[in-house]
Protein backbone atom coordinates (compact mmCIF):
# COMPACT_ATOMS: atom_id res chain seq x y z
CA UNK A 1 0.00 0.00 0.00
CA UNK A 2 1.63 3.23 -1.08
CA UNK A 3 0.71 6.89 0.30
CA UNK A 4 -1.03 8.31 -2.72
CA UNK A 5 -4.03 5.61 -2.77
CA UNK A 6 -7.19 6.33 -1.22
CA UNK A 7 -8.47 4.76 1.81
CA UNK A 8 -12.26 4.45 2.35
CA UNK A 9 -13.39 3.39 6.21
CA UNK A 10 -16.65 2.76 8.12
CA UNK A 11 -17.54 1.85 11.26
CA UNK A 12 -20.33 -0.05 12.80
CA UNK A 13 -20.58 -1.25 16.13
CA UNK A 14 -16.72 -1.39 16.81
CA UNK A 15 -16.31 -2.88 13.68
CA UNK A 16 -14.23 -1.32 11.16
CA UNK A 17 -13.89 -1.91 7.60
CA UNK A 18 -11.28 -0.23 5.34
CA UNK A 19 -11.44 -0.67 1.34
CA UNK A 20 -8.38 0.25 -0.59
CA UNK A 21 -9.34 0.06 -4.97
CA UNK A 22 -6.51 -0.77 -7.08
CA UNK A 23 -6.76 0.07 -11.01
CA UNK A 24 -5.11 -3.00 -12.63
CA UNK A 25 -3.92 -1.93 -15.66
CA UNK A 26 -2.85 -5.09 -17.06
CA UNK A 27 -6.64 -6.09 -17.33
CA UNK A 28 -8.18 -3.07 -18.28
CA UNK A 29 -8.52 -1.31 -21.97
CA UNK A 30 -9.70 1.76 -21.92
CA UNK A 31 -10.19 1.83 -25.48
CA UNK A 32 -13.22 -0.31 -25.37
CA UNK A 33 -14.39 1.02 -21.72
CA UNK A 34 -12.90 -1.72 -19.76
CA UNK A 35 -11.51 -0.38 -16.16
CA UNK A 36 -10.76 -3.10 -14.27
CA UNK A 37 -10.45 -2.42 -10.19
CA UNK A 38 -9.25 -4.94 -6.99
CA UNK A 39 -10.00 -4.15 -3.79
CA UNK A 40 -7.88 -4.83 -0.71
CA UNK A 41 -10.71 -5.23 2.09
CA UNK A 42 -9.67 -5.46 6.00
CA UNK A 43 -12.37 -5.97 8.65
CA UNK A 44 -11.23 -5.30 12.22
CA UNK A 45 -12.91 -5.82 15.57
CA UNK A 46 -12.18 -2.56 17.72
CA UNK A 47 -14.86 -4.50 20.86
CA UNK A 48 -13.90 -5.82 23.69
CA UNK A 49 -16.58 -9.12 22.35
CA UNK A 50 -15.81 -11.94 20.11
CA UNK A 51 -17.96 -11.20 16.47
CA UNK A 52 -18.49 -14.09 13.59
CA UNK A 53 -18.46 -12.49 10.15
CA UNK A 54 -21.76 -14.47 8.81
CA UNK A 55 -21.89 -12.37 5.98
CA UNK A 56 -21.47 -9.37 3.67
CA UNK A 57 -23.08 -6.89 1.70
CA UNK A 58 -21.04 -4.28 -0.63
CA UNK A 59 -22.12 -1.22 -2.19
CA UNK A 60 -19.92 -0.27 -5.26
CA UNK A 61 -20.22 2.98 -7.45
CA UNK A 62 -18.29 3.51 -10.54
CA UNK A 63 -17.32 7.34 -11.92
CA UNK A 64 -20.59 7.39 -14.23
CA UNK A 65 -22.60 6.82 -10.65
CA UNK A 66 -23.51 3.35 -11.55
CA UNK A 67 -24.20 1.03 -8.37
CA UNK A 68 -23.89 -2.43 -7.98
CA UNK A 69 -24.68 -4.39 -4.96
CA UNK A 70 -21.96 -7.07 -3.89
CA UNK A 71 -23.73 -9.56 -1.26
CA UNK A 72 -22.98 -13.32 -0.09
CA UNK A 73 -21.97 -15.61 3.14
CA UNK A 74 -18.87 -15.12 4.92
CA UNK A 75 -15.75 -14.24 3.14
CA UNK A 76 -13.91 -16.46 0.76
CA UNK A 77 -15.72 -19.33 1.49
CA UNK A 78 -15.97 -18.44 5.49
CA UNK A 79 -16.94 -17.22 8.34
CA UNK A 80 -14.16 -16.17 10.38
CA UNK A 81 -14.73 -15.16 14.37
CA UNK A 82 -12.97 -11.58 14.95
CA UNK A 83 -11.61 -11.52 18.87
Amino acid sequence: MTDNQNIYKAVTKYIIISVVPRYEAAESNPAIGKFVFSYHITVENSGKHRVKLISRNWYIVDSIQSRRQISGEGVVGQQPELH
